[in-house]
């Protein structure tokens, strides 16, 4: 399901509010991304995020896609009037 099918448990997400949120989200990444150059002097480079709305299911068999590969990941809890949880995920070789 991506966020074309914008109905997550119930919940009828716009297109606007779906462009919204991928640009608070591509903000807040470069952001995190230019005080990363800044402190390891590493280039980074970003996409465009794509948000998409997963059940369970779903979302192992996106992780599966890395292969058996132990990840690497880094987690933000969110509260508020948006809740819910945030992950990146890095390769070994990536991180």
């Amino acid at each position: 399901m991506s966020a074309s099918d914008n109905d997550a448990g119930g919940k009828d997400f716009s297109p606007e509010f779906v462009d919204a949120l991928s640009e608070i989200v591509n903000i807040g990444m470069g952001r995190a991304a230019n005080l990363l150059n800044q402190m390891v002097d590493v280039k980074v480079v970003l996409q465009v995020p794509t948000i998409n709305m997963l059940n369970q299911n779903e979302l192992e068999g996106t992780l599966g896609s890395f292969g058996s590969t132990d990840l690497f990941s880094v987690g933000m809890d969110l509260s508020g009037d948006l809740t819910g949880r945030a992950k990146l995920l890095f390769m070994p070789e990536g991180a």
